[in-house]
């Protein structure tokens, strides 16, 4: 079946390029094309001329509604891509912010510990050199 649907989509496709249009037809699901989109169903050459003449019929009423469902769905898909565009962002963010938090700790460590070994060297230079005891302030 699969295969027949390929050929009938082929002979279609051929015979449309012949009369020069540009529009194609794919003989696969919407699923199988990875389209995030329902399908709509086939209406006829009857009802497809009702519809012409602008009488509405069921299957004309189910194909109108299944479009609106599409379009909502891309419009909530665009949406949806949007706010992961902006979570992505936020995370570089995140990361960006955790990586000079973490770089301002070290700093800060250092200069405790820079600080810490300056109290070292001045109370051993206050013991070594009794004269200078009196300049030193911490």
């Amino acid at each position: 079946m699969e295969q027949w649907r390929a050929n009938w989509a082929k002979a279609v496709n051929d015979a449309l390029e012949k009369k020069g249009f540009s529009e194609r037809v794919d003989h696969r699901s919407n699923a199988e094309q990875g389209l995030d989109a329902l399908p709509t169903i086939h209406e006829g050459a009857a009802v497809r001329a009702m519809e012409k003449r602008g009488i509405r019929t069921e299957k004309g009423e189910w194909n109108r509604y299944i479009k609106s469902i599409n379009q909502t769905m891309k419009k909530l898909l665009l949406h949806i891509a949007g706010i992961r565009d902006a979570i992505k962002e936020l995370k570089k963010e995140e990361t960006k912010t955790k990586a000079e938090k973490k770089a301002v700790d070290e700093i800060l460590r250092m200069s405790q510990q820079y600080k810490e070994t300056l109290l070292v060297y001045k109370e051993w230079y206050a013991n070594s050199n009794p004269k200078k005891k009196a300049d030193m302030c911490i």
